[in-house]
C-alpha cells in the first residue's frame, strides 16, 4: 500500500545516540524515516548520496527500470525500446503522463534531461556516468533516439538505475540547476514534494494523478 505521505528527515540530536529508524502513523497514513545526514534536495544529480536517492526515486521516474527478481528491464516512462544499431537506441515514451504541476510529459523532457547530463557546463560530480552518450534527438512527440559514442553494453543499466527525468519547463528556468531539487522538484513519480527543508527534511505526499507503468 502506498502511504499518503512520507517524511524523510535528519535525526535530531536527541536520537543521534540511537540508530535512525522508520516510524509509521497508521491513523494519519504517514511514514517517517530519519537519517543521520541532512537531506536538502530531491535531486540525485546534484547530491548523489543514498539518502537523496530515496526521495528522488519517489518524486521522479526513469525511462526504464530493472527488476532483480525477474532479471529483466521493464517499462517506466518508456513503453518500449529497440537497439536499432550498435550505437543507436530508440525509445517509445508513455502517453498520458503528467508532471505533478499538471504539465504533460513529452519527448522534450527526455531530450532536455539527457542534454543537461552530457553538457560539460553542468559540472556534475558523476558526469562520467553519461559520457558514453554522443547525442539525443526527438523523433516524435513521444519518441527519442539516443546515439552513443561507441557500442555500450551497459547503456540500459545506466538509464534504468541513475537517470531520472526532469521537466524541461521547470528545470530549465533555474540559472543554478542545483536549486531545482530544493525549490521546485516537480516529477512524474508516485509522490510529490510538499516541501524540501534542510532543517525539517523532505515531506512527500501521494500524487493522485500518478500513472502506473503497469503491473
Amino acid at each position: 500500500m502506498i502511504k499518503a505521505s512520507v517524511t524523510i528527515m535528519a535525526c535530531t540530536a536527541a536520537v543521534l545516540m540511537m540508530n535512525c529508524a522508520a516510524h509509521a502513523q497508521k491513523s494519519r497514513d504517514t511514514l517517517r524515516i530519519a537519517f543521520k545526514d541532512p537531506i536538502s534536495t530531491t535531486d540525485s544529480y546534484s547530491d548523489p548520496k543514498p539518502e537523496t536517492s530515496l526521495s528522488a526515486d519517489a518524486v521522479f521516474e526513469k525511462l526504464i527500470t530493472y527488476l532483480p527478481a525477474e532479471k529483466a528491464f521493464k517499462p517506466m516512462l518508456a513503453t518500449s525500446w529497440k537497439q536499432v544499431s550498435p550505437v543507436v537506441l530508440e525509445l517509445q515514451l508513455r502517453k498520458g503522463v503528467k508532471f505533478h504541476d499538471g504539465a504533460p510529459f513529452t519527448a522534450d523532457d527526455v531530450v532536455h534531461t539527457i542534454n543537461y547530463l552530457i553538457d560539460p557546463k553542468s559540472r556534475l560530480r558523476f558526469g562520467r556516468n553519461w559520457e558514453w552518450i554522443k547525442s539525443i534527438e526527438k523523433t516524435g512527440s513521444h519518441s527519442v533516439r539516443i546515439t552513443s559514442k561507441r557500442p555500450t553494453p551497459f547503456a540500459l543499466a545506466r538509464i534504468a538505475t541513475s537517470t531520472p527525468i526532469f521537466p524541461k519547463h521547470v528545470h530549465a528556468t533555474f540559472a543554478k540547476s542545483g536549486e531545482f531539487g530544493r525549490a521546485k522538484p516537480v516529477g512524474t513519480g508516485p509522490y510529490r514534494a510538499e516541501y524540501v527543508d534542510p532543517s525539517k527534511g523532505v515531506k512527500l505526499v501521494r500524487y493522485e494523478g500518478y500513472v502506473s507503468p503497469g503491473p
